[in-house]
C-alpha cells in the first residue's frame, strides 16, 4: 500500500509503498465478496503473510507532528510533554516525534519561554491553512510585501507553497522538467496554464495560490514579526532584511530569488554542494543528498533550498524539488535567526602547528 509516512532521516513526510497488515488483508478479502459469496487469492504465499504486521501502525505513530503541536499551542492546550500526556489520546504521540516538532517549531520562531509556549509568531502561524515551514514562508513574504508595490514576493510565495502543497503543475512532472522549482512557479503565476502545464492540477494549485495570499496578508496586518526572545528577535531581523532585499516589484526578479524566500521554512534543509563534485550535497541537517538524474542542471549550483526529499538509501537523500540560492542570499534571509559563528582550534597534521579558525555555521555546514 501507498501511504504518507514521516522519516525522520530528512524531517519530513513521503509517500512510501509498504507491506499491508494482516487484518487489512482481511478486510480487503471480506470487501471482495460484499457482493456474492467467493474466493478470494492473495498474490503472496502462506510464509508471507504469517511475516505481516497483525495491525497497520496508527498515522499518529507515524506521522510528522508540527502542525498537530501547533494546534495544541494555539488551542491553549500547551506543547510541553506533560500538556500532551494530559490529553486522553487513543493512541498517544511519541515522545520523540513530539520533541522533533518542538526543534522545528522553536527554529520558526514559533516557541518562546523555553519552547513552553507559542510566541505571537507561532499563534500567526497556526492561523493559516499550511505546514507551519510553508505558513512561516507566507508570512515572511507578507511583511516584504509591505516594501514592495506590487505584492510580487507575496504573489510569489503563494504559488511556491501552492505547488509544494500540489501534485506537479508541469505535465510530466520531474521526469520531464527536472527538479527545479522556479519553473513550477513560473508556470504557475501565468494567468492561464501554458502547453506544459497540467491542467487539472494547475488550476488547483492556482486556486490555493491565490487563497493563500489572501489569508496571508490578512494575517500578516494583524500581527508583527516579533516572537519570543531570542528567535524572536532574529525573526523580526530576518523580517527586515527579507523587505529590505525584495524591493524590486517585478515578477521574474522574485521568482529567480524564491530559494531565499523560502529558506527560512525549511532552514535545516539548506544544502551545500561539496567542493570539487557535481551533484553531490551535504544538507544542514547532516544528511548526504543528491539528484536521482546527474544531468539535473541544478546538480551545479552552489547551495540549494530543498523542498522534497525522500530518504534514498543509508548514506544520501534523493532530491526531487529545490530551488537554487547564493550564499550572499543565504546569509541575508536567515541571518542570526540559524547562521551561528564558531571557532575552532586545531592541529595542523602538515607542520603540528595550533592553528585558530573562526566559520559560519548552519546546522551541520560551514
Amino acid at each position: 500500500r501507498r501511504a504518507a509516512a514521516y522519516d525522520a532521516a530528512v524531517g519530513m513526510s513521503a509517500l512510501v509503498t509498504r507491506p499491508i497488515s494482516a487484518a487489512a488483508a482481511e478486510q480487503r478479502a471480506g470487501r471482495a465478496g460484499r457482493v456474492a459469496p467467493g474466493t478470494a487469492y492473495r498474490l503472496w504465499s502462506e510464509q508471507e503473510h504469517l511475516r505481516l504486521a497483525p495491525q497497520t501502525e496508527p498515522e499518529i505513530a507515524q506521522a510528522d507532528l508540527a502542525p498537530l503541536l501547533l494546534q495544541l499551542g494555539a488551542w491553549g492546550a500547551g506543547v510541553s510533554d506533560e500538556a500532551a500526556a494530559a490529553l486522553p489520546w487513543v493512541t498517544p504521540p511519541p515522545a520523540a516525534s513530539l520533541e522533533r516538532a518542538r526543534t522545528l517549531l522553536s527554529g520558526l520562531g514559533a516557541l518562546g519561554g523555553g519552547a513552553a509556549a507559542l510566541t505571537p509568531h507561532g499563534t500567526a502561524l497556526a492561523r493559516l491553512p499550511a505546514h507551519p515551514r510553508l505558513a512561516h514562508v507566507l508570512l515572511r513574504a507578507a511583511a516584504a510585501a509591505s516594501g514592495d508595490a506590487g505584492g510580487a514576493a507575496l504573489e510569489v510565495a503563494s504559488a511556491a507553497v501552492a505547488v509544494v502543497e500540489e501534485r506537479d503543475v508541469l505535465a510530466g512532472g520531474g521526469r520531464a522538467h527536472g527538479a527545479d522549482l522556479r519553473s513550477r512557479v513560473a508556470c504557475l503565476l501565468e494567468a492561464e496554464p501554458g502547453p506544459q502545464a497540467a491542467t487539472g492540477a494547475w488550476r488547483r494549485a492556482k486556486r490555493n495560490a491565490l487563497d493563500l495570499a489572501a489569508q496571508a496578508g490578512r494575517v500578516g496586518r494583524t500581527v508583527g514579526g516579533g516572537g519570543g526572545g531570542e528567535q524572536g528577535s532574529g525573526l523580526a531581523a530576518a523580517f527586515a532584511a527579507e523587505a529590505a532585499r525584495r524591493s524590486t516589484p517585478t515578477l521574474e526578479a522574485q521568482v529567480e530569488t524564491v530559494g531565499a524566500l523560502l529558506s527560512g521554512g525549511y532552514f535545516d534543509r539548506i544544502a551545500q554542494r561539496q567542493p570539487g563534485k557535481e551533484n553531490t550535497f551535504s544538507l544542514s541537517n547532516g544528511r548526504g543528498a543528491s539528484f536521482a538524474a546527474a544531468a539535473e542542471p541544478l546538480a551545479s549550483a552552489e547551495y540549494l533550498v530543498c523542498l522534497s526529499l525522500d530518504g534514498g538509501d543509508k548514506r544520501s537523500a534523493r532530491i526531487h524539488l529545490a530551488a537554487p540560492l547564493s550564499l550572499s542570499e543565504l546569509r541575508a534571509a536567515l541571518g542570526g535567526s540559524a547562521i551561528r559563528w564558531s571557532d575552532d582550534i586545531f592541529v595542523a597534521p602538515s607542520d603540528g602547528s595550533v592553528r585558530a579558525r573562526r566559520g559560519a555555521r548552519l546546522g551541520a555546514l560551514i
